[in-house]
């Protein structure tokens, strides 16, 4: 599984982590791992897609005076803030170990936000896969 070299995600914590949540969640479906021939293998891959956010709504002005002069200024700026923020996207595959066929694939999008903590990020891949396996299996 290769994953791009950014250490939010690209870490054994990361890895653990999404590891971890796997298991919690698939044993919620009745699923267990099982290393001698199992029925399904679970493959999941981890990726970052950064996007450009604008706000177009940032509108400021000012009015200003000068006590030795009579001369008023006046401004207005139009303006937009525009930032790049990190998606984490995490795919979910289960497949036919004798075959390699693809039986179900799941897929979810989120905020990677910078500087997140231990907690923050437990808690999002945690999220993330539990939004991923609820649409497991199809109905």
């Amino acid at each position: 599984m290769a994953v791009p070299d950014d250490p939010r995600i690209n870490s054994p914590f990361a890895l653990k982590r999404i590891s971890d949540a796997l298991k919690s969640q698939l044993s919620l479906k009745g699923l267990t791992a099982k290393k001698d021939r199992p029925d399904v293998v679970v493959k999941y891959r981890l990726g970052l897609k950064q996007e450009v956010e604008s706000d177009a709504s940032g509108v400021s002005f000012g009015i200003g005076s000068s006590s030795s002069t009579t001369a008023f200024g006046f401004m207005f700026g139009a303006g937009a803030d525009v930032a790049t923020v990190d998606n984490l996207i995490i795919t979910i595959d289960l497949v036919k170990p004798a075959t390699q066929q693809l039986l179900w694939r799941g897929s979810y999008e989120n905020h990677l936000a910078a500087g997140s903590t231990p907690e923050t990020s437990t808690k999002l891949i945690n999220s993330m896969v539990k939004q991923i396996l609820d649409k497991f299996p199809p109905k």
